[in-house]
């Protein structure tokens, strides 16, 4: 993906999947717990709690196991008629990256989610990817021109040695 394809993409979906696996796990759960801030003021105290307490994870600063105890108290809410699509993106949010769940999986969920609750749209989702990619991680995704001219002549002195 180059960086202009980057820019007008408005495939979160496809954003998601190219962040490369280089702290991807924190980039996904940061950008699930943006995704959810879209639906703060529809969701329940717990609700609340349970995403100040993923955006301490994302940053480092929780426990996975608390991140869990609050996954699994929102899953009852839903299983008890709670109110389901605002509860789900945090729940998404909370989801550990596992071989099942990989962390892009559960942020791309989170904004199925949002999507289908009407509270954002895929433009606001890329946005959201977007201002969440540090410029390290963003540099992965696509190359730089300086890496591009380096490719080009290797490419060039490659067919002129077959030549």
């Amino acid at each position: 993906m180059t960086e202009e394809e980057w820019d007008e993409c408005e495939d979160y979906f496809g954003l998601l999947g190219n962040i490369p696996p280089v702290h991807s796990i924190y980039i996904h759960r940061k950008i699930a717990c943006e995704f959810a801030r879209l639906v703060w003021n529809d969701l329940p105290p717990l609700g609340q709690e349970a995403l100040s307490e993923c955006e301490k994870l994302a940053a480092g600063q929780s426990d996975s196991e608390i991140c869990s105890r609050y996954q699994k108290q929102l899953q009852e809410l839903l299983i008890d008629g709670g109110e389901s699509q605002p509860l789900s993106v945090v729940i998404w949010a909370l989801q550990e990256d596992t071989a099942s769940y990989p962390s892009h999986y559960s942020a791309q969920l989170a904004g199925l989610n949002i999507i289908n609750s009407e509270a954002g749209t895929p433009h606001q989702l890329c946005q959201i990817i977007r201002k969440n990619i540090p410029d390290d991680v963003a540099d992965m995704i696509y190359p730089n021109q300086k890496v591009i001219d380096i490719m080009e002549k290797l490419a060039d002195h490659t067919d002129r040695e077959s030549d």
